[in-house]
Protein backbone atom coordinates (compact mmCIF):
# COMPACT_ATOMS: atom_id res chain seq x y z
CA UNK A 1 0.00 0.00 0.00
CA UNK A 2 1.45 3.43 -0.94
CA UNK A 3 2.32 6.09 1.54
CA UNK A 4 0.41 9.56 0.32
CA UNK A 5 2.86 11.35 2.18
CA UNK A 6 5.57 11.38 -0.68
CA UNK A 7 2.63 12.86 -2.91
CA UNK A 8 2.03 15.26 -0.82
CA UNK A 9 3.21 19.65 -1.78
CA UNK A 10 5.66 17.82 -4.15
CA UNK A 11 5.23 21.11 -6.59
CA UNK A 12 8.01 23.71 -6.80
CA UNK A 13 8.28 27.29 -8.09
CA UNK A 14 10.67 29.54 -8.52
CA UNK A 15 10.47 33.70 -8.69
CA UNK A 16 12.98 35.88 -10.08
CA UNK A 17 13.26 39.11 -7.44
CA UNK A 18 13.24 42.55 -9.31
CA UNK A 19 15.82 44.22 -6.80
CA UNK A 20 18.60 41.47 -6.51
CA UNK A 21 17.85 39.66 -9.84
CA UNK A 22 18.20 36.78 -7.44
CA UNK A 23 16.33 33.58 -7.93
CA UNK A 24 13.72 32.18 -5.26
CA UNK A 25 12.64 28.57 -5.04
CA UNK A 26 9.57 27.94 -2.85
CA UNK A 27 6.50 25.86 -2.21
CA UNK A 28 2.97 26.27 -2.36
CA UNK A 29 2.16 27.18 1.54
CA UNK A 30 -0.23 24.44 3.31
CA UNK A 31 -2.97 24.17 5.65
CA UNK A 32 0.00 23.44 8.75
CA UNK A 33 1.68 26.57 7.38
CA UNK A 34 -0.83 28.67 7.88
CA UNK A 35 -2.01 27.21 11.01
CA UNK A 36 0.71 29.62 12.57
CA UNK A 37 -0.76 33.03 11.69
CA UNK A 38 -3.56 31.63 14.31
CA UNK A 39 -1.14 32.18 17.04
CA UNK A 40 -1.44 35.95 16.01
CA UNK A 41 -5.06 36.84 15.32
CA UNK A 42 -6.43 40.02 16.48
CA UNK A 43 -3.27 41.15 16.24
CA UNK A 44 -3.09 44.52 15.98
CA UNK A 45 0.98 45.54 16.00
CA UNK A 46 1.95 45.86 12.30
CA UNK A 47 5.60 45.04 13.01
CA UNK A 48 4.54 41.97 14.98
CA UNK A 49 2.49 41.10 12.11
CA UNK A 50 5.31 41.32 9.62
CA UNK A 51 7.54 39.03 11.77
CA UNK A 52 4.51 36.31 11.37
CA UNK A 53 4.87 37.09 7.06
CA UNK A 54 8.41 35.99 7.52
CA UNK A 55 8.19 33.09 9.59
CA UNK A 56 5.09 32.13 7.01
CA UNK A 57 7.43 32.80 4.01
CA UNK A 58 10.73 31.19 5.50
CA UNK A 59 8.69 28.37 5.81
CA UNK A 60 7.93 27.55 2.29
CA UNK A 61 10.97 29.08 0.74
CA UNK A 62 13.96 25.74 -0.05
CA UNK A 63 16.14 27.95 -1.63
CA UNK A 64 19.67 26.78 0.57
CA UNK A 65 21.21 29.74 2.78
CA UNK A 66 17.98 32.02 2.34
CA UNK A 67 17.87 35.16 4.54
CA UNK A 68 14.84 36.74 4.84
CA UNK A 69 15.72 39.76 6.51
CA UNK A 70 17.97 40.36 3.30
CA UNK A 71 15.46 41.10 1.14
CA UNK A 72 14.33 44.44 -0.12
CA UNK A 73 11.56 46.06 1.29
CA UNK A 74 9.84 45.30 -2.26
CA UNK A 75 11.16 42.29 -2.80
CA UNK A 76 9.85 40.85 0.00
CA UNK A 77 6.27 42.17 -1.28
CA UNK A 78 7.14 40.41 -4.66
CA UNK A 79 8.15 37.08 -3.09
CA UNK A 80 4.76 36.99 -0.71
CA UNK A 81 2.87 38.04 -4.03
CA UNK A 82 4.30 35.11 -5.53
CA UNK A 83 3.84 31.83 -2.98
CA UNK A 84 0.27 33.61 -2.46
CA UNK A 85 -0.19 32.95 -6.19
CA UNK A 86 1.45 29.60 -6.45
CA UNK A 87 -0.94 28.63 -2.78
CA UNK A 88 -4.33 29.97 -3.52
CA UNK A 89 -4.20 31.40 -7.72
CA UNK A 90 -3.85 34.32 -9.06
CA UNK A 91 -7.65 35.54 -8.56
CA UNK A 92 -7.91 37.81 -5.27
CA UNK A 93 -11.37 38.65 -4.24
CA UNK A 94 -11.84 41.58 -1.48
CA UNK A 95 -14.57 44.24 -0.51
CA UNK A 96 -13.50 48.06 -0.63
CA UNK A 97 -15.64 50.59 0.63
CA UNK A 98 -15.73 53.81 -1.57
CA UNK A 99 -13.74 56.97 0.02
CA UNK A 100 -16.61 59.04 -1.22
CA UNK A 101 -17.76 60.74 1.94
CA UNK A 102 -21.34 60.42 0.52
CA UNK A 103 -21.27 57.14 -0.90
CA UNK A 104 -19.04 55.00 1.64
CA UNK A 105 -20.66 51.59 -0.05
CA UNK A 106 -18.73 48.29 -0.12
CA UNK A 107 -18.09 46.74 -3.18
CA UNK A 108 -16.69 43.33 -3.94
CA UNK A 109 -13.87 43.48 -6.26
CA UNK A 110 -11.48 41.01 -7.44
CA UNK A 111 -8.23 41.14 -9.67
CA UNK A 112 -5.59 39.24 -11.21
CA UNK A 113 -2.52 39.00 -8.88
CA UNK A 114 -0.62 37.38 -12.00
CA UNK A 115 -1.08 40.82 -14.08
CA UNK A 116 -0.06 43.58 -11.85
CA UNK A 117 3.02 45.97 -13.19
CA UNK A 118 6.27 45.05 -11.76
CA UNK A 119 9.01 47.92 -12.10
CA UNK A 120 12.59 47.10 -11.96
CA UNK A 121 15.27 49.29 -10.11
CA UNK A 122 17.12 51.85 -12.12
CA UNK A 123 21.17 52.96 -11.43
CA UNK A 124 20.96 56.02 -9.76
CA UNK A 125 23.21 58.52 -7.49
CA UNK A 126 23.13 57.27 -3.90
CA UNK A 127 24.59 60.57 -2.74
CA UNK A 128 22.03 63.26 -1.23
CA UNK A 129 22.79 66.35 0.44
CA UNK A 130 21.45 67.06 3.35
CA UNK A 131 22.40 69.91 4.51
CA UNK A 132 25.43 72.53 3.71
CA UNK A 133 28.51 70.37 4.51
CA UNK A 134 26.48 66.80 4.90
CA UNK A 135 26.01 64.44 2.35
CA UNK A 136 23.93 61.11 2.93
CA UNK A 137 24.67 57.67 1.12
CA UNK A 138 21.55 55.64 0.71
CA UNK A 139 20.98 52.49 0.04
CA UNK A 140 17.26 50.19 -0.85
CA UNK A 141 15.55 49.32 2.55
CA UNK A 142 15.99 45.94 3.75
CA UNK A 143 14.24 43.83 5.56
CA UNK A 144 16.97 44.02 8.53
CA UNK A 145 16.98 47.30 8.35
CA UNK A 146 13.11 47.35 9.42
CA UNK A 147 13.77 45.10 11.98
CA UNK A 148 16.68 47.32 13.06
CA UNK A 149 14.56 50.51 13.36
CA UNK A 150 11.62 48.72 15.04
CA UNK A 151 14.09 47.19 18.20
CA UNK A 152 15.89 50.34 18.31
CA UNK A 153 12.02 51.96 18.56
CA UNK A 154 10.75 49.69 21.38
CA UNK A 155 13.82 50.42 23.43
CA UNK A 156 13.03 54.18 23.71
CA UNK A 157 11.82 54.71 27.49
CA UNK A 158 8.18 56.17 26.51
CA UNK A 159 7.34 53.63 23.72
CA UNK A 160 4.71 51.89 26.01
CA UNK A 161 2.79 55.98 26.40
CA UNK A 162 3.46 56.81 22.59
CA UNK A 163 0.13 56.97 20.65
CA UNK A 164 -0.12 54.96 17.31
CA UNK A 165 0.68 58.18 15.54
CA UNK A 166 4.13 58.94 17.58
CA UNK A 167 5.19 55.20 16.96
CA UNK A 168 4.55 55.50 13.20
CA UNK A 169 6.30 58.73 12.81
CA UNK A 170 9.74 57.22 14.92
CA UNK A 171 9.40 54.24 12.89
CA UNK A 172 9.39 56.07 9.69
CA UNK A 173 12.20 58.00 10.81
CA UNK A 174 14.20 55.30 11.72
CA UNK A 175 13.16 52.99 8.78
CA UNK A 176 14.60 55.71 6.96
CA UNK A 177 17.88 56.62 9.16
CA UNK A 178 19.01 52.99 8.57
CA UNK A 179 18.86 53.39 4.84
CA UNK A 180 22.17 55.53 5.12
CA UNK A 181 24.76 53.62 4.61
CA UNK A 182 27.52 56.36 4.85
CA UNK A 183 27.46 59.78 5.97
CA UNK A 184 30.00 62.34 4.04
CA UNK A 185 31.55 65.84 5.48
CA UNK A 186 34.23 68.23 4.66
CA UNK A 187 36.22 65.51 7.40
CA UNK A 188 35.55 62.82 5.09
CA UNK A 189 33.47 59.92 5.62
CA UNK A 190 31.75 57.21 8.22
CA UNK A 191 29.17 55.10 8.67
CA UNK A 192 27.18 55.77 12.47
CA UNK A 193 25.17 54.10 14.55
CA UNK A 194 21.41 54.10 13.76
CA UNK A 195 20.95 56.81 16.78
CA UNK A 196 23.52 59.36 15.02
CA UNK A 197 22.04 58.87 12.12
CA UNK A 198 18.43 59.36 13.33
CA UNK A 199 19.86 62.50 15.26
CA UNK A 200 21.03 63.73 11.55
CA UNK A 201 17.56 63.37 10.02
CA UNK A 202 15.70 65.03 12.83
CA UNK A 203 18.13 67.91 13.30
CA UNK A 204 18.79 68.69 9.73
CA UNK A 205 17.00 71.04 7.88
CA UNK A 206 13.35 70.08 6.88
CA UNK A 207 14.36 70.18 3.35
CA UNK A 208 17.25 67.84 4.08
CA UNK A 209 15.47 65.13 5.23
CA UNK A 210 12.61 65.43 2.52
CA UNK A 211 15.49 64.94 0.26
CA UNK A 212 16.05 61.39 1.56
CA UNK A 213 12.09 61.03 1.53
CA UNK A 214 11.92 61.87 -1.53
CA UNK A 215 14.95 59.71 -3.14
CA UNK A 216 13.00 56.70 -1.62
CA UNK A 217 9.66 57.44 -3.16
CA UNK A 218 11.17 58.54 -6.63
CA UNK A 219 13.48 55.24 -7.08
CA UNK A 220 11.01 52.95 -5.94
CA UNK A 221 10.72 49.69 -7.56
CA UNK A 222 8.87 46.56 -7.15
CA UNK A 223 5.12 45.40 -7.95
CA UNK A 224 2.96 48.36 -8.63
CA UNK A 225 -0.47 46.92 -6.47
CA UNK A 226 -2.90 49.06 -7.41
CA UNK A 227 -5.96 48.99 -9.18
CA UNK A 228 -8.72 51.52 -10.96
CA UNK A 229 -11.80 51.56 -8.33
CA UNK A 230 -15.18 52.09 -9.75
CA UNK A 231 -17.79 52.55 -7.92
CA UNK A 232 -21.04 50.97 -9.13
CA UNK A 233 -23.33 53.45 -6.82
CA UNK A 234 -21.23 56.66 -6.85
CA UNK A 235 -19.35 56.07 -10.31
CA UNK A 236 -16.05 57.65 -8.43
CA UNK A 237 -13.61 56.42 -9.82
CA UNK A 238 -9.69 56.42 -8.59
CA UNK A 239 -6.32 54.13 -8.22
CA UNK A 240 -6.25 52.68 -4.90
CA UNK A 241 -3.93 50.34 -3.14
CA UNK A 242 -5.31 46.76 -2.82
CA UNK A 243 -5.30 45.74 0.89
CA UNK A 244 -3.65 42.71 1.80
CA UNK A 245 -5.60 42.02 4.68
CA UNK A 246 -6.61 38.46 4.66
CA UNK A 247 -4.79 37.58 1.99
CA UNK A 248 -3.99 34.45 2.04
CA UNK A 249 -7.97 33.08 3.49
Amino acid sequence: MSDFREFLNVYEFDCVLPGSGKKVKFKPITTGQLKTLLTYEGETDPMVIEEALDKLMSSAIITEDFDITDLYLQDRFQLLVEIRKRTKGSKYTFTHTCNNKKCKSDTLQSIDIGKMKVKKPTKVDQWVKVDKDISVKLVYIKRKHNIEAFETLKNIESYNEMTKTQKDTEMTILTHAASIESVKTPKGKEAPELLDKQFLLENCPTDGYDKVKKWHKDNDFGMEFKFIFKCVHCKRKETVNVPTEGFFV
